[in-house]
């Protein structure tokens, strides 16, 4: 591979990272919450966990803009989040 490959190919794998966030210490995309996400009166009982974004929110105390969440469903059924990413949210500690 040429010179000019590999730095047009490592360019693009960085600027393709733009929106990845860490989550469990692996680098992971987020997920935008759609108004179809929104709809529905109920969610699954199935336990698959999300680390849902909240930007609007006032923190009285660091980290509180991130919450693990049973499902994407349960996440993006709090109006307050916005996006999340696959897997509980990294320890605050």
């Amino acid at each position: 591979m040429s010179f000019k490959k590999f730095t047009v190919a490592v360019l693009f794998a960085v600027l393709s990272l733009g929106s990845a966030q860490t989550t469990g210490g692996f680098l992971t995309s987020s997920i935008q919450c759609t108004p179809e996400s929104r709809q529905g009166e109920i969610c699954s009982m199935i336990a698959d966990p999300v680390c849902g974004y909240r930007p609007d929110v006032v923190c009285a105390a660091i980290p509180c803009k991130y919450e693990t969440y049973a499902n994407a469903c349960e996440a993006c059924h709090d109006p307050q989040v916005v996006s999340y990413t696959i897997g509980p949210c990294a320890p605050t500690n």
